[in-house]
C-alpha cells in the first residue's frame, strides 16, 4: 500500500491535494480553493492551531496584489486573480 506523508501544515496540504485535486475540491476551480483554504483555515482556529508558516499565509493577498499590479485591492486573492 503506498502510504502517503500526513501533511503538517497548509503548504503541505496544498501540495498534496495537487495530486488528486477533484478529489478535494471537486472540480478544478480556484474559487473552490480558496474556499477549501478558509475552511481548513477556520478549522485550526476551532481547534486552536497556529500555523507558523513561512512565508504566512496572510501575505498571500499582498502578493497577488503585487503580482496584477494593484495599488491595493479590499477583494480578496482569489477576486483578483478571477478578474
Amino acid at each position: 500500500m503506498n502510504r502517503t506523508k500526513t501533511p503538517e501544515n497548509l503548504y503541505e496540504y496544498i501540495d498534496l491535494m495537487r495530486l488528486r485535486i477533484g478529489m478535494y475540491l471537486g472540480k478544478e476551480s480556484i474559487s473552490a480553493l480558496e474556499h477549501h483554504v478558509s475552511g481548513y483555515q477556520a478549522a485550526c482556529a476551532i481547534k486552536g492551531i497556529a500555523e507558523q508558516l513561512s512565508p504566512p499565509f496572510e501575505d498571500f493577498h499582498d502578493f497577488v496584489a503585487r503580482e496584477y499590479d494593484l495599488a491595493y485591492s479590499t477583494r480578496g486573492w482569489c477576486e483578483m486573480i478571477l478578474r
